[in-house]
């Protein structure tokens, strides 16, 4: 995603974009058919990657067909907000594991 998006953002370049957006299509959907570890394997992150890999599809077949630079700017972007979002609940997923590890810890102390 970073090689997507940062040139973008840095300097208003497409070439990584266009360039690698079957890649990151394929890396979406590796992903998404990935088992998930238990704190994150539950329906809204399945439901999560299958977005990502739905857009990273979309973004690879509107390149494909000649899509012009506003629109691949608005899909680089919209995968990387999802992309962002799926990194979000999986960190607050292993926060409370965290949490609820410290607590059973506490509980065993006691």
């Amino acid at each position: 995603m970073a090689d997507v998006y940062h040139p973008l953002t840095d300097s208003g370049n497409l070439v990584p974009a266009r360039k690698l957006v079957n890649q990151l299509a394929e890396e979406a959907d590796k992903w998404s058919s990935t088992e998930l570890p238990e704190g994150v394997n539950t329906p809204a992150m399945k439901e999560q990657l299958n977005t990502l890999k739905m857009q990273a599809r979309g973004l690879a077949h509107q390149i494909a067909k000649g899509a012009n630079d506003d629109l691949v700017k608005d899909k680089v972007n919209q995968l990387h907000q999802q992309f962002h979002a799926i990194q979000k609940s999986r960190l607050n997923s292993k926060e409370n594991e965290g949490d609820q590890q410290h607590q059973h810890q506490d509980r065993q102390a006691k």
